[in-house]
């Protein structure tokens, strides 16, 4: 393996993220089945929570026993991986281990493949319960593919699984029991093992029952108790045959460079002196230089331009890998801003050190830094940081107006201009006031930064013509936006020389616009020593701040009695999208509504505005503001804000009130609404979706989680539990399709609810998995529901199929009790039932289905009773045991079971069905064989009934064998069945004589029939 291979390897097990390489297992047909852990780093071991040589080894399978459940298909998308040479990058919900993750995943050499899972920032789920730990340890020892013992120090056997008994050519579990580990099952001596008892991995040679021995591979165990071992549990792995994984490994190193050049993470590999050895793709996009860039540099460089968050300068020795080599410590997240040639700016990364040693080393030789893009997101924090600093902006310039004294109106003015210039950082801000009348414009206010020039006294009694481009542009686009004074079109050469002489490099006009929308007003800003472009949403809030200001002025000229100053402030109002009106505070009287106002509800000035803009109002309403703009003297104390539902417009508000006076003096309160409906229409249904579940409306477990944290006080004792698990889904799923098997799902949730109280909690635990939460109910009550719920599925049926589930119960009567040990409780009485009535309600469902074939008539009760008497016939003709008897007996009532998805118009067509039917009936085997390996009384027939109408000459379907490959209860079936069918005919087909049909056996035999059966069949009649 080359050094860099080498290195790529020591990265990606040095890696902060979880890391494993695989080899896929596939079936005969080629598709992937499981997969084989080869190697897996720190990480992955943290977050499966099971050492490395616990993991290697073994299947997928094992250690994750719900990976073939989970809703996402791993093994498949995997297995698509390894088998056609992908690499991809993607995001899913991992059930195994209850969360999320960004999965990069790479194959370089067939049926092998590598993947890093990162956290993807998605909503962590809660951890396991204790019972689903306990129920993965009883998977991996009772199912586990390799022999697994637990035995005392002695030798003596506590336990054995299944696959040691078969690995050591034992029957019986009880064969192995009773023998001694060192004595009988050891081929070699026990002090040749070990010197002293202690945790290791062993080749051991084990002796088999006959005698020969078998090449193993040992992992021990030892629990102690007081420094002394008590325990020894050992895991046994058959190394005779298989050097797959070692031979495998080889080529990791290859496939460890792949994935290194394929990470969306940037990786920088520095040696002891901090020079840069290499980087990978990811790495130099980010930085926006190349590895012979970068090569040699080191953090110290000043080229790199590094600062922190608060915009400070980093120095290179603070950089998260010096430190990194100085320590001999993992370093970070630490963040920096790091200058990127190609974009000239920098960009925002999230940076981890890590270093490594030489075995025995105590100083670090080289460090891996790794490193993530959030440029993007930091753009996001300080544009919503700069929104929130811009509306504190806009609040305090609505306070300096509130209260103030009409001699003080041009400071007030003076002093917003001041803070807005200073928050945009431009030379000038200032208002312009139009007089259209008078064809004029002129200067009334103005500030300046430090050293800038004033221009106010040169910008008097100015003719409107000769800034007609101007004005032009604010009517076209309603905003004057120059970003370069030096790039404006020839047309507006008088405008530019105007500009020249102030020094204005770039300016910002934003005009106020009256009901006959003409332009009174406007405000503007000068950026002289440099260019500046503003933002659409910089534009947007700066209008406010122009509303704002201008709003002032209508206010000193209200004050001053004028009754122009008043119309003009109803204009400004009159102009807006919201919904604006005054009313008196006292009498409640609408004085004024604006025109957006009057659309919505019509001419209601003169009236109470509790009694026009309210539906059913008897008095003032119950959330009117005015004790809240009013202070204990009745005077205006500044605005309120606050959202509100109209119960006449059926309309969500944002609402602001303040009070202030009137042109005729007395006290009003002037409120503005902005219509919201749609945003909290949205908010509502993302709060609604992530509290419930999406099939069945019930609430999800997420919810059920938060409410068993919260309900869990003293004064909600006794608290109980009941968790309900559906039976027979799987079979729904498998014969009729999931949109059955989710409508049966609904159903049964649509019956346990009508059967719940309003205050009981239910909610979708899981798959067929139900949780009820019992606020302040005793045993007995939760017993009676219990009851309730099994009597109202008992008496429910979905498509005539039977609905039932096992039930559990547990209640917590004293705060003291977990309330995770009381939903295992819960769990476990559920399983115990499930687990004693599982039988009864698959044969239930079983029953319903064979009820429906004949309700459908596909298989009439005299067909199966013909065939019934021909089987045992030749049963008895083959000397089968009464057992196999049995077995054909049941296969005959069986075989067909398949076709309960099949419609009656298909089965009671007479004539040759299409393409698309004969593909539905033939379909019918696969689905009895599900049927069949679902239900453990049936599954010992399940191959039969997949093989009987395979053909002897390999012509059948569906797998096409052929001879003895068939079973031979399906090739005995498939001669009664033929016989049967042509003596009694089907819809398509007209019954045949006796003398007919036995030619038609004859002529089958040896092409659709077992030569040998069809002669003894022929000899039964």
């Amino acid at each position: 393996m080359h050094k860099n291979e080498n290195e790529h390897i020591q990265l990606l097990m040095h890696l902060p993220d979880p890391f494993a390489c695989h080899r896929i297992i596939t079936d005969k047909k080629g598709c992937a089945t499981d997969y084989v852990f080869l190697e897996a780093n720190p990480a992955f071991s943290a977050m499966t929570g099971m050492p490395k040589e616990k993991l290697v080894g073994r299947k997928a399978t094992e250690v994750f026993p719900g990976i073939k459940q989970a809703k996402f298909d791993w093994i498949g998308t995997f297995g698509q991986i390894a088998l056609n040479g992908k690499t991809i990058c993607f995001k899913q919900y991992f059930d195994p281990l209850c969360r999320w993750c960004q999965v990069t995943a790479y194959s370089s050499k067939r049926g092998y493949f590598s993947a890093v899972f990162q956290n993807s920032g998605e909503p962590e789920k809660t951890k396991a319960a204790p019972a689903q730990k306990g129920k993965l340890h009883h998977t991996l020892f009772e199912e586990s593919a390799h022999g697994m013992y637990i035995a005392s120090p002695r030798g003596v056997f506590m336990d054995v699984n299944t696959a040691l008994v078969m690995m050591l050519g034992y029957e019986q579990k009880q064969e192995l029991l009773a023998l001694n580990l060192y004595k009988d099952v050891y081929a070699i001596k026990q002090k040749d093992l070990l010197s002293a008892p202690k945790k290791g991995i062993y080749e051991v040679p084990f002796k088999k029952k006959d005698g020969t021995t078998l090449d193993a591979e040992l992992s021990l165990d030892v629990l102690y108790e007081q420094h002394r071992p008590v325990v020894f549990r050992g895991m046994v792995k058959d190394i005779s045959k298989s050097k797959q994984p070692q031979e495998a490994l080889r080529t990791e190193g290859e496939k460890y460079k792949r994935l290194y050049e394929t990470m969306a993470h940037g990786v920088i590999h520095q040696d002891a002196e901090d020079k840069i050895i290499s980087a990978n793709p990811a790495a130099e996009k980010i930085l926006g230089r190349t590895l012979d860039q970068m090569g040699g540099k080191t953090s110290l460089d000043p080229g790199w331009k590094s600062i922190d968050e608060q915009g400070k300068e980093v120095q290179g020795s603070e950089h998260p890998s010096m430190v990194a080599l100085r320590t001999g410590k993992s370093v970070g997240p630490i963040v920096l801003g790091v200058y990127n040639p190609r974009i000239d700016d920098r960009v925002w990364i999230s940076i981890h050190a890590t270093p490594l040693f030489h075995p025995k080393q105590k100083k670090p030789f080289q460090t891996y830094i790794t490193f993530d893009d959030i440029s993007a997101k930091r753009k996001a924090e300080l544009a919503l940081k700069g929104q929130l600093q811009f509306e504190k902006l806009v609040a305090d310039i609505s306070s300096i107006f509130i209260n103030l004294p009409t001699d003080q109106i041009d400071d007030g003015i003076n002093l917003a201009l001041q803070l807005t210039g200073e928050f945009f950082q431009v030379g000038r801000s200032y208002l312009f006031e139009v007089l259209p009348q008078q064809k004029m414009m002129h200067n009334t206010h103005e500030w300046c930064a430090k050293g800038i020039e004033p221009q106010k006294p040169n910008r008097t009694h100015i003719p409107l013509h000769h800034f007609s481009w101007c004005k032009k542009q604010m009517d076209q686009l309603g905003v004057l936006h120059i970003p370069d004074t030096q790039k404006l079109p020839r047309e507006a050469h008088a405008v530019k020389k105007v500009f020249d002489r102030q020094s204005i490099q770039s300016l910002l006009a934003i005009p106020v616009i009256n009901v006959e929308k003409e332009i009174y007003g406007f405000f503007g800003f000068d950026s002289v020593k440099e260019k500046k472009h503003w933002t659409e949403q910089e534009i947007t809030l700066l209008r406010v701040v122009a509303e704002t200001i201008f709003g002032a002025l209508v206010k000193y000229e209200l004050e001053q009695g004028t009754r122009m100053a008043h119309q003009r402030m109803l204009k400004v109002l009159d102009s807006m999208d919201a919904v604006v009106y005054v009313s008196d505070i006292n009498t409640y009287e609408i004085l004024f509504i604006n025109r957006h106002g009057e659309e919505i509800w019509g001419g209601v000035l003169g009236e109470k505005c509790w009694q026009k803009l309210q539906k059913g109002q008897s008095g003032p309403c119950d959330f009117c503001t005015n004790d809240k703009i009013l202070d204990t003297e009745g005077r205006p104390k500044g605005a309120h804000q606050w959202q509100h539902f109209n119960t006449k417009t059926r309309r969500w508000y944002d609402c602001r009130a303040q009070a202030m006076r009137w042109v005729d003096g007395r006290m009003v309160r002037l409120e503005s609404a902005v219509d919201i409906t749609e945003a909290k229409e949205t908010e509502e249904k993302i709060r609604y979706m992530s509290f419930h579940d999406s099939l069945t409306g019930l609430y999800n477990r997420a919810y059920m989680e938060t409410e068993m944290r919260r309900l869990d006080t003293k004064r909600q004792m006794p608290l109980s539990i009941i968790m309900a698990d559906l039976n027979g889904l799987k079979l729904v799923n498998d014969t009729h399709g999931h949109a059955m098997g989710d409508r049966m799902l609904k159903k049964a949730a649509s019956i346990m609810e009508q059967c719940c109280r309003k205050e009981d909690i239910i909610a979708r635990w899981g798959g067929d998995e139900f949780v009820v939460l019992l606020p302040q109910t005793a045993k007995e009550a939760a017993d009676r529901l219990c009851k309730r719920i099994q009597t109202g599925l008992s008496q429910a049926s979905f498509n005539n199929i039977p609905i039932s589930a096992a039930l559990g119960k547990a209640t917590k009567r004293r705060s003291g009790k977990n309330m995770e040990q009381i939903l295992k409780d819960a769990e476990d009485r559920m399983y115990s039932q499930k687990l004693a009535e599982n039988s009864t309600a698959r044969k239930a469902i079983i029953k319903a289905f064979l009820n429906m074939m004949e309700e459908k008539n596909i298989e009439p009760k005299s067909h199966i009773e013909s065939m019934q008497k021909l089987a045992s016939k030749m049963g008895r003709s083959l000397s089968f045991l009464p057992s196999e008897q049995d077995r054909l007996r049941l296969l005959v009532r069986l075989h067909d079971i398949g076709k309960i998805n099949i419609s009656e118009k298909i089965i009671a067509k007479k004539g040759p069905l299409s393409a698309k039917e004969w593909k539905a009936v033939q379909a019918h085997t696969q689905i009895g064989y599900k049927i069949a390996m679902a239900t453990p009384e049936f599954s010992m027939l399940s191959e039969e009934i997949l093989s009987h109408h395979e053909h002897w000459d390999g012509s059948g379907y569906p797998q096409g064998l052929h001879k003895n490959q068939i079973p031979q209860l399906s090739r005995i079936l498939a001669i009664v069945d033929a016989y049967v069918v042509m003596r009694q005919g089907k819809p398509y087909q007209k019954p045949l004589s006796e003398q007919d049909a036995i030619a038609e056996i004859k002529q089958c035999a040896g092409s659709h029939f077992d030569p040998d059966l069809a002669r003894i069949f022929l000899s039964i009649l």
